[in-house]
C-alpha cells in the first residue's frame, strides 16, 4: 500500500506522527490526501485510513500511544525506550488522584508482568485512565466476540518484547522526555503549532519551555536538528 510508505517517511522523519489531527501531519491526512478535520470516520476515504491503521498497528516498529494534545500518536521504534522509561516511571502525573478502581486493574497488570491483560467491557474506561496515564502499555485486540479490547502489560514487558533496554533513574527519565521534547517540537514548529500538550505538561515549541503542574520549575528541552 503506497499510503503506508508515505506514512512511514513522515514517521521516520519527526519520530511522531498523529493518528488524526488537523493542524499538524496525520495518517488520517497523508491517505486522504488532503487534511481531515474532524472524525475520520466519516470521510470518503475512511475504509483506506482504517486499513492503513491497522496495517500500522501490526508492524513491529511503530507502537501507539496518548502523546499529543490527549490523542493518539503514532512512535518509530527508535523511540521505544524514551515511552517505556517515561512510562515506568510512576511519576506524580501518573499516579496523582488515581481512582482505586484504576489502582486495583494496574495491580492485576502488575502482578504478573509476563502476561496480558484484556480490559472487560466494564474495565473499558479504566483501562482508557491508565492508557492516558502511560501506567500501562495498551494494544487493542479483537475479543472472542468480535468486539475491540484494550490487552495492558507492563512497560518492562513491552521492551522486552520489542528487545529494548530498559532504563531507570531520574536522569534516564529526564533525558527520554527531552527526546520526546525534540520530536513533538519538531513536528509541530515544522507546522506553525505554537503550544502541545503533552501528558506530563505543556510545551512551548519555540522556547522548549515545558510547563508542568507537577513541578515548580520549568524545565528545557534539547533541540534537535531537522
Amino acid at each position: 500500500m503506497a499510503a503506508i510508505d508515505d506514512v512511514l517517511v513522515q514517521l521516520r522523519k519527526f519520530g511522531v506522527l498523529l493518528m488524526q489531527d488537523a493542524r499538524m501531519p496525520s495518517v488520517a491526512s497523508i491517505v486522504a490526501r488532503e487534511v481531515v478535520r474532524g472524525s475520520w470516520w466519516g470521510h470518503a476515504r475512511s475504509h483506506e485510513i482504517f486499513s492503513a491503521l491497522e496495517a500500522l498497528d501490526d508492524r513491529d516498529d511503530v507502537t501507539f500511544v496518548k502523546l499529543i494534545d490527549g490523542k493518539v500518536t503514532l512512535v518509530d521504534k527508535t523511540y521505544f525506550a524514551d515511552i517505556g522509561t517515561i512510562g515506568a516511571a510512576r511519576d506524580a502525573w501518573q499516579i496523582d488522584k488515581l481512582s482505586a478502581a484504576s489502582r486495583k486493574l494496574l495491580a492485576r497488570v502488575d502482578a504478573d508482568p509476563k502476561q496480558c491483560v484484556v480490559a472487560t467491557p466494564a474495565e473499558a474506561k479504566i483501562a482508557k485512565d491508565l492508557e492516558a496515564r502511560w501506567l500501562v502499555h495498551t494494544h487493542q485486540v479483537h475479543t472472542d466476540s468480535g468486539a475491540h479490547a484494550l490487552e495492558l502489560r507492563t512497560w518492562k514487558r513491552f521492551l522486552d518484547d520489542n528487545n529494548t533496554r530498559f532504563r531507570k533513574g531520574a536522569k534516564a527519565i529526564d533525558g527520554a522526555r527531552k527526546v520526546l521534547h525534540a520530536c513533538v517540537a519538531y513536528i509541530a514548529g515544522d507546522h506553525g503549532v505554537a503550544r502541545v500538550a503533552l501528558p506530563w505538561g505543556t510545551l512551548d515549541v519555540e522556547s522548549g519551555v515545558l510547563t508542568s503542574s507537577s513541578r515548580s520549575q520549568p524545565t528545557k528541552r534539547s533541540t534537535r536538528s531537522k
